[in-house]
């Protein structure tokens, strides 16, 4: 934000289960603190942006794009056009924690020895585990 881009990509790497967007709520706030921007509604400029956050957080859409506004607080000059940005926060887990995900383990042989991927997991195509069964290395 205080680069002024136009578009600005962010992932939410947290363990932000509820989706209440902590850090990038108090990203923002800290910019409007600073004075460097407002947020809006792309869609709707006349709406805040906390009912757009709700709205998303209650919703199964992977991306959410927020209206930035550059120099909100200078004086007005009606020369100048204001300069304006958009992030776009991007759902990082699965929506529905019962829908099965396709997952082929990781072997020890794999990770230690560099070996190359057996024909091993799933072989059906279907996904075989549940979302909240996924670790982060899984290891036979």
């Amino acid at each position: 934000l205080r680069r002024r881009c136009r578009w600005m990509l962010v992932t939410d790497a947290t363990a932000d289960f509820s989706m209440e967007m902590v850090c990038l709520r108090d990203t923002m706030q800290m910019a409007q603190d600073e004075r460097l921007c407002s947020f809006f509604d792309p869609q709707n400029s006349l709406r805040g942006v906390e009912p757009l956050m709700e709205d998303f957080q209650n919703s199964t859409k992977a991306c959410l794009r927020i209206g930035v506004l550059y120099d909100c607080w200078d004086p007005w000059d009606e020369d100048r056009e204001q300069q304006r940005g958009e992030i776009f926060f991007v759902r990082m887990r699965l929506i529905d924690f019962d829908k099965k995900v396709g997952c082929q383990r990781i072997t020890k042989q794999e990770v230690v020895d560099g070996a190359q991927p057996s024909s091993h997991g799933t072989t059906t195509g279907t996904p075989d585990l549940y979302r909240h069964e996924l670790g982060g290395c899984c290891c036979d």
